[in-house]
């Protein structure tokens, strides 16, 4: 909440110094009569300040905003949170069982071999090692389904949980402080919190739909904005 009060609060006191070039007094020599016309951009006031330093204010709270957002997205908040698939992900265990049955295949096939051949003794052992590799690869399964995923499903759940929360904070600071001055910038930091979310975004989205949905509408496509992306708009 600060940093979005500091951030108002340095705007409006740019914007102040023009105004009260343009009026010919100080600001502190008629508070009461001429805060009110300071304080937005949106003001009649406001007209009087050229359009280059609005332009460098929007610009400069840009650049703001998306350091906001590295902050968010790094270990002051969403960093510390299980956003991010387990370390064995889908794809590695799909590789792992596909090397499991080629060996198991392989093994098979050695084993009709020396039985074809006549060699009882070697079939012998190859069929003690493919009943081992067998038995081992059913308990691996039913360890990682009943145990792993279901503690990784959980610890994800609650971080998706946590972030809706901390990003419904962020949301309702920023209006509260930046569009009441007339910078309703709220949806440009909504993009470059979406690119922190590492793929939780459409999950998250669901969460803010009721409050939040305009900003939020588009997170469930499947391909969102990066980070370098978000970056590279600002120039």
């Amino acid at each position: 909440q600060s940093f979005f009060s500091c951030l108002s609060q340095s705007v409006e006191g740019f914007l102040d110094l023009f105004l009260s070039e343009a009026s010919g007094k100080s600001k502190s020599s008629d508070l009461g009569s001429s805060f009110d016309e300071m304080s937005s951009i949106n003001s009649g006031a406001a007209k009087k300040v050229p359009a280059g330093a609005i332009s460098a204010v929007v610009l400069w709270c840009d650049s703001e905003l998306s350091k906001f957002a590295a902050a968010f997205g790094g270990t002051r908040v969403l960093g510390n949170l299980a956003l991010s698939p387990p370390t064995l992900g889908a794809g590695d265990s799909t590789r792992s069982g596909l090397g499991d049955k080629e060996s198991i295949a392989d093994l098979r096939r050695k084993l009709r071999d020396a039985e074809d051949t006549g060699e009882y003794s070697a079939a012998a052992k190859i069929r003690s090692k493919l009943a081992e590799m067998e038995q081992d690869g059913g308990s691996k399964n039913s360890r990682s389904k009943s145990g792993g995923k279901v503690a990784n499903g959980k610890e994800r759940e609650n971080a998706i949980d946590v972030s809706a929360k901390c990003v419904d904070q962020a949301f309702q600071f920023a209006t509260e402080n930046l569009d009441s001055i007339g910078l309703p910038m709220t949806p440009r930091l909504a993009e470059y919190i979406r690119a922190r979310l590492k793929g939780c975004e459409g999950e998250i989205a669901l969460k803010l739909q009721e409050k939040w949905g305009h900003l939020t509408f588009d997170w469930n496509d499947e391909a969102g904005p990066d980070i370098d992306d978000a970056h590279m708009r600002e120039d």
